[in-house]
């Protein structure tokens, strides 16, 4: 069959050269034999080798069953490569169509994916041997397409429009790895963020965390990752002062901020990509502490807030955090472990909140009454809780 399928090159990107491999749905449905297997691990091997990022295109049935153990041997000596390359070099996977069995785990093994809406679907299993094995009656959609990727699993980083909005965003990460310095032409007056016009005084109030970032950043630098996964968790990259920044910011319109399985999850991974390419990490914190819960406890929890936690003491690059206005509990993991440790005025740090203090130490009968009282000298509103026990 022409070329068995894989067509492996390389290319320039603004001056980067990147290892580029597309699966060819004409031939064979993009089936990947043996011999494709084997020019995808070459250009995996010199990609890795130079250190040059790859973008894989992957419109593909996946391992080709007339093979049979040839082409699963292949498959595995593809991941393996997928593997060490990540270590070294940004490695993106766009899917345009199909992207079914060893092609969706070689998917899933890049440190970012992107897919079509409406037109990518990505699984193990298709519809039809799902029905044969289990009985179940599913829809491809549903079985694996891009919003199930987007908001369920976390497989799938931007849902775009086309093919070309996904090379587009493609190009977009790659710039801040290659350009991790650009100069600064911000407008002066955004100098000074005017967070008092955005956050509110009321430390429960929720508000849009994207506001905030949009005053703290390079204006047009942000570029949000995983936006419907996870949502009280956002994960960005931008720029500040013209430098590559890897941010994570708590979300309080999502669970008022609260961590949980996904979100630890999600900065985990986050941080390893940071930390692989040298990014520096600013953390925006505003979160009253891990969402409690039997689902929760019981789906592994503790497990992935480890995991999050390891992956913070890990950085080795420079890492600042701010909190806006809380920060309590085995959360609190994202405020104090950074370099530098910044917050604002009236912000708290703590084991857990002041109500739920209370409670535990004295009681689940204690009263408390909050009042808020603004300040003389300026708009800032300052809470005052009384306790009157039983």
């Amino acid at each position: 069959s022409p070329g068995d399928g894989v067509i492996c090159g390389f290319g320039a990107i603004d001056g980067q050269t990147v290892a580029v491999c597309t699966y060819d749905p004409t031939v064979l449905r993009g089936a990947v034999g043996s011999a494709g297997a084997q020019k995808r691990c070459q250009l995996l091997e010199r990609a890795t080798r130079r250190r040059l990022p790859v973008i894989t295109i992957a419109d593909s049935n996946g391992a080709r069953i007339a093979e049979g153990v040839h082409a699963i041997v292949s498959w595995g000596e593809v991941m393996e490569w997928t593997v060490r390359h990540r270590e070294v070099a940004p490695h993106l996977t766009l899917v345009p169509g199909l992207c079914v069995g060893a092609a969706a785990y070689d998917a899933e093994l890049a440190d970012f994916t992107a897919m079509v809406a409406g037109a990518s679907f990505m699984f193990l299993t298709g519809p039809a041997v799902t029905t044969t094995v289990t009985g179940e009656e599913v829809g491809i959609d549903a079985l694996g397409g891009s919003t199930l990727h987007a908001h369920t699993t976390g497989s799938c980083h931007a849902i775009v429009e086309n093919e070309s909005d996904a090379l587009d965003w493609a190009r977009a990460i790659l710039s801040y790895t290659h350009h991790p310095l650009l100069p600064c032409e911000d407008d002066p007056e955004r100098a000074t963020p005017k967070l008092r016009k955005v956050i509110p005084s009321a430390p429960r109030r929720a508000y849009d965390g994207r506001k905030v970032l949009r005053q703290l950043f390079d204006e047009g630098s942000l570029l949000e990752l995983s936006p419907d996964y996870a949502g009280s968790l956002m994960t960005y990259f931008g720029r500040l002062g013209g430098r590559s920044v890897a941010i994570m910011a708590s979300q309080t319109m999502v669970r008022g901020g609260c961590l949980d399985i996904e979100s630890s999850r999600k900065g985990a991974e986050f941080l390893r990509y940071a930390q692989t390419h040298g990014l520096p990490v600013l953390t925006i914190v505003d979160t009253p502490g891990y969402l409690p819960g039997l689902a929760q406890e019981a789906g592994g929890v503790l497990r992935e807030g480890a995991r999050l936690i390891r992956a913070y003491t890990r950085l080795t690059v420079p890492t600042i955090s701010v909190t806006l206005r809380k920060s309590y509990g085995g959360a609190n993991v994202m405020a104090t472990a950074a370099d530098l440790r910044l917050a604002l005025p009236l912000a708290e740090i703590a084991p857990m909140g002041a109500d739920a203090a209370a409670r535990v130490a004295l009681g689940p009968d204690v009263e408390i009454v909050t009042h808020q009282v603004s300040s003389w000298r300026s708009s800032t509103t300052v809470s005052y809780t009384h306790l009157t026990l039983p």
